[in-house]
């Protein structure tokens, strides 16, 4: 009787592991991870060449530069989009007042929502994304739950660069 309860014991033990392995391994693959990423993004400061700030980026993934509007000094975010191929596409755009410079509401699907306006499907081809920054812009760069406050990293007119590129082995 006692050959019997340990060989049950041990069959047991050998399900148990078998059943974590395979839970660990279908949790482990499942999701994406930096390192399936294809892409990299890089935040390149113009006058030194140098890169401020590098993540890995999938594939459909949205990243956003908040800012101020110079005119009515009130809150802009911009939402870029990366596509397959690693190209980056303005993809819409939030903001809170009417005026020069705001998309137009032909630029793709317009809404009006809680006191804020949401310009969507905008596709628009960007490449390499140039731009300077100010304390008084504020230009802030947000993906998932990164905020880096740019103005705060270099001297004020200082030009930016976002790329997205192959991401090396």
């Amino acid at each position: 009787m006692g050959s019997l309860t340990s060989y049950r014991l041990n069959h047991m033990k050998k399900n148990i592991f078998a059943f974590i392995f395979f839970f660990l391994m279908f949790f482990f693959t499942s999701f994406p991870s930096s390192a399936d990423s294809l892409f990299v993004l890089n935040i390149f400061n113009s006058k030194t060449s140098s890169i401020l700030f590098k993540t890995t980026i999938q594939p459909g993934e949205s990243f956003f530069i908040e800012t101020i509007h110079s005119l009515a000094k009130t809150p802009y975010t911009h939402i870029f989009k990366v596509d397959e191929k690693g190209e980056i596409f303005l993809s819409g755009a939030i903001y809170e007042s009417e005026g020069g410079g705001y998309p137009l509401a032909t630029d793709g699907s317009f809404s009006y929502k809680n006191g804020k306006f949401f310009m969507d499907n905008m596709n628009r081809f960007v490449g390499i994304l140039r731009f300077r920054v100010s304390p008084i812009s504020r230009e802030t760069f947000k993906y998932h739950t990164m905020e880096i406050p740019l103005y705060n990293l270099v001297s004020e007119g200082t030009l930016l660069y976002i790329q997205v590129e192959m991401k090396k082995e």
